[in-house]
């Protein structure tokens, strides 16, 4: 049942204490009488004002052990929660606040209600103390993603953080890139090729669910890679991105991975996740943005900035630089005879055969209309003539079928190599490689002018 005085607890204990000091005063006589003592010398003013005054003695000695040992330690408490508050909000503005617990925490000592309440209280701020660091971690490593686009970078950098956050002592990194899963990052982990392919890392990738590996999944797993040092345990983390598995994050150490170090994972992988969605799709526009639609061939643009870097690089460290000119000969009849999707798909099959004729390291670029540009960094005008004239013979000898007809085609080239072309500009190397093809066009077609 609720009563109360005034508004303030403390002043209502305080005023009860003297009330029944008063009523202890007057009730006291009485009592005494029970026990025996004579009426007349206890039924007096003067004893009644004596046992009052005693009463109230005591009740103001009660108040100040109430201030001295209880007071005292409401008054500490509400100072650190006073404390804790500003903590919290110098931790919500500023970044890179630490909020260490020690100078918060009371000094527990008693085995009371109170003292449970001290340690209760010790505990809130312990518990804040850890979130607060969890929510700086987790923003650091958010800032760390953010200032990264490259998603290989990105795939690095998160390993590392998390192999060292999470003290492991190997780490490996997968992730889904045009619907292909790829290893982007490991650390004390030698893999096989067919490791994408392995059970629990499909498991893992079906159900979205982190997998703690026991023995009988160690061994599963063990079969496509190697750790440097021998883990006891070993942990899939899903990298899930609107529902959707996108990755797997695999961490192994000596010793098994708390609970809490389990949710910080999980907790983390959701940032990584946005992290390497975004990167990806940036790459793809950035791809987007350099290749041709049709062909997927590099465009004119992105083509002659690399030609460019390329002719700057050549003349530095003194390395050969060629590039080769290719027009798709009469072009024009196949698209009146048989329709302009059909010249759509002769000029990404003419894309198709370039790009198995010429190396890795070459840049095949869509110049304009029917007409390509092959760089060809490190090659000599002897190698890459030999590669101008592979791509003619290749496609001079194939067929291209559309709509029960025969589609056949032929390549003129001109070929042209820096420093034989003494020019560190790349229009003046790609006119006179135009010219050298317009050469062969002129002496017949079908055939490469170096």
């Amino acid at each position: 049942m609720k009563f109360r005085i005034t508004n303030k607890i403390i002043y209502d204990v305080i005023i009860m204490m003297v009330g029944f000091g008063i009523l202890t005063g007057i009730a006291f006589p009485h009592f005494i009488i029970f026990m025996g003592i004579p009426e007349k010398s206890v039924l007096n003013i003067k004893f009644f004002i004596y046992c009052i005054f005693a009463g109230i003695l005591v009740a103001i000695v009660n108040i100040a052990i109430v201030k001295l040992f209880i007071i005292r330690r409401i008054s500490a408490l509400s100072q650190q929660m006073e404390e804790v508050k500003n903590t919290l909000e110098m931790s919500c503005t500023t970044i890179g606040y630490k909020c260490e617990p020690n100078g918060l925490l009371l000094k527990e000592d008693s085995d009371d209600e109170l003292g449970e309440s001290i340690k209760s209280f010790n505990s809130l701020v312990i518990t804040l103390s850890n979130a607060l660091k969890f929510e700086s971690e987790v923003r650091a490593f958010s800032i760390m993603l953010s200032n990264q686009m490259d998603v290989n970078v990105i795939a690095n950098d998160a390993l590392k953080f998390l192999m060292k956050y999470l003290c492991s002592d190997s780490g490996m990194l997968l992730y889904k890139i045009n619907g292909n899963l790829i290893v982007l990052s490991s650390y004390g982990i030698e893999i096989s090729e067919n490791i994408t392919q392995n059970n629990i890392i499909e498991k893992v990738i079906q159900q979205g669910k982190m997998c703690i590996m026991d023995l009988k999944d160690q061994e599963i797993f063990l079969k496509e890679a190697k750790f440097v040092h021998m883990p006891n345990s070993i942990i899939a983390q899903p990298i899930i991105s609107e529902g959707i598995n996108n990755g797997i994050i695999i961490l192994s150490k000596n010793t098994l991975f708390s609970k809490e170090e389990l949710n910080k994972l999980d907790t983390l992988s959701i940032g990584l996740s946005l992290a390497l969605t975004n990167a990806v799709a940036h790459g793809q526009l950035q791809e987007l943005a350099i290749r041709d639609p049709l062909t997927c061939a590099y465009n004119r643009r992105s083509g002659i900035i690399r030609l460019n870097q390329e002719l700057e690089r050549s003349a530095k460290e003194g390395y050969p630089l060629s590039i080769i000119m290719i027009d798709i000969d009469y072009f024009k009849a196949v698209n009146d005879s048989h329709g302009h999707q059909a010249g759509d798909l002769t000029l990404t099959y003419i894309t198709k055969l370039i790009c198995d004729s010429i190396r890795e390291t070459d840049m095949l670029v869509r110049y304009g209309g029917e007409e390509f540009l092959c760089i060809l960094p490190g090659a000599d005008l002897k190698s890459s003539y030999e590669i101008a004239e592979r791509t003619r013979k290749k496609v001079m000898n194939g067929t291209l079928n559309y709509n029960n007809s025969s589609i056949k085609v032929t390549i003129s080239a001109g070929v042209v190599s820096y420093p034989e072309t003494n020019s560190q500009y790349a229009e003046i190397l790609v006119n006179k490689a135009d010219k050298l093809m317009y050469e062969a066009k002129k002496s017949g077609r079908n055939r490469i002018v170096a």
